[in-house]
């Protein structure tokens, strides 16, 4: 065998791995009795995986067909636990419905009997989950980009369209690779009370939660915009030693006073430039979503597509090249073909997860240049403190009311000195993203 093939079975090894792990931490947080048949499968499937590891480690195994076909058939083995946790993740959780429905209606006629009157209904009931042991790793982190690779098959959890999570352009779902800093962007159910704040929370491997704030000093709960929220996020230490160990996000809803006590909180830990973790999740905390995920050696991740409509044509960006270096003010030039009459906007995306329209003059309200069938707009990779960092360069179409509220903003931000950027929820509707590059800053 050849590096290449050995490198691969090495790949479906972990991958194989990552799955099983994921698999029983999934049937732990639902609290599933494993049956014996079940337990016998996994360990039979752990058994031959690292049969083929330690051949590849000595050398014994007898060929790379060989190594391939025995993990694919501990792959379809993996996928038939996958599908039957699935079955019993949905039939649990709707008799959990249908116990908490019979205890409710026996409160309520055991209430009536006893004072003739109907009862108010029941608020929400906070929920804390519960997690399997995990091996000790304090990672304490409010700092959050990053990317998203969904594990093949059938590891992800049921659907949950109430309160969807998009990191990288892809669905968030148990299972899922992230890099170390993720801008997790999300969506939740109309009927939820306008006063409560959502509150992303990361669970360590060591046990602990940490409250994400992209404001920590301020003890800033999750930004909110119409039905959507977004959270910069970030898993562990950004070095090596938290790459392939699991990490759960759970997306709360807060009360006003359960808020403000994890503002009080992260602000404390924020000015104290300490941030301890807590043991337990707030009393009354109502957790609405969890996603397991698996931490990669990726340490920012590529940001989600920024697109809201759909506007015909071609924009290309032909300079600077992706994956290159670029110095502080590079010049962003392409051409296009096509676009009709939607305006052309360079946006920037650094590392603090905002993006940043670029103009030859905003001030001005002279933006992208156009010659012919070229485009070409100057932009500013931050300052001399982030050289070495990875810069996202997008090009947009942007239709009329799109363009006029990127052209008001710079206008606002050129009146008051300062240009904070925007949250990709913020960013308008009327855009479509034609093109994406990342460069290193010089």
């Amino acid at each position: 065998m050849n590096q290449h093939e050995i490198n691969h079975l090495r790949k479906l090894i972990a991958a194989h791995n990552d799955r099983l792990r994921v698999l029983e931490i999934y049937a732990a947080r639902y609290g599933w009795a494993t049956p014996p048949e079940v337990q016998n499968e996994i360990a039979a499937i752990k058994a031959t995986i690292a049969s083929i590891e330690q051949q590849l480690a000595d050398g014994t195994l007898a060929s790379y067909e060989q190594g391939q076909a025995i993990l694919g058939t501990a792959g379809t083995r993996i996928a038939a636990l996958d599908r039957r946790y699935l079955r019993l993740g949905r039939a649990g959780r709707l008799g959990i419905v249908l116990l908490l429905l019979l205890l409710v209606a026996g409160a309520f006629f055991a209430l009536r009997s006893l004072t003739g009157s109907n009862s108010e209904p029941a608020a929400r009931n906070p929920a804390t989950p519960t997690a399997p042991a995990y091996s000790p790793t304090e990672t304490p982190t409010f700092t959050p980009t990053a990317s998203v690779t969904p594990t093949p098959s059938a590891t992800a959890s049921p659907p949950v369209p109430r309160w969807p999570i998009v990191a990288a352009g892809a669905a968030l779902e148990d299972g899922a690779h992230v890099a170390h800093t993720l801008t997790l962007i999300g969506g939740y159910p109309a009927e939820l009370p306008q006063t409560d704040d959502l509150w992303i929370f990361i669970k360590t491997p060591s046990g602990l939660y940490y409250p994400q704030s992209l404001h920590p000093c301020a003890g800033e709960a999750t930004p909110k915009q119409q039905d959507r929220w977004e959270m910069r996020v970030g898993f562990g230490q950004p070095g090596a030693s938290d790459i392939g160990k699991i990490f759960e996000i759970l997306v709360t809803a807060a009360t006003p006073g359960i808020s403000r006590s994890i503002g009080d909180t992260v602000r404390d830990w924020c000015q104290h430039v300490s941030f301890p973790g807590l043991a337990e999740l707030p009393p009354g905390l109502v957790v609405e979503r969890t996603v397991v995920v698996i931490r990669t050696a990726e340490q920012f991740a590529i940001p989600s597509d920024i697109s809201t409509a759909q506007l015909p044509g071609q924009v290309v960006i032909t300079s600077p090249i992706s994956g290159t270096l670029a110095p502080r003010a590079p010049a962003i030039t392409g051409t296009f073909a096509d676009t009709g009459t939607a305006r052309i906007w360079v946006l920037v995306h650094p590392i603090n997860g905002r993006w940043y329209p670029q103009s030859a003059s905003a001030c001005r309200h002279i933006h992208t240049q156009i010659a012919g069938a070229s485009w070409s707009a100057p932009a500013i990779l931050g300052g001399d403190a982030n050289a070495g960092e990875p810069f996202d360069i997008v090009v947009a179409l942007a239709d009329a009311e799109a363009h006029a509220f990127l052209d008001a903003k710079q206008a606002e931000w050129c009146a008051a000195g300062t240009a904070p950027g925007l949250l990709t929820i913020e960013l308008p509707p009327g855009l479509t993203q034609k093109a994406h590059i990342r460069v290193i800053r010089e």
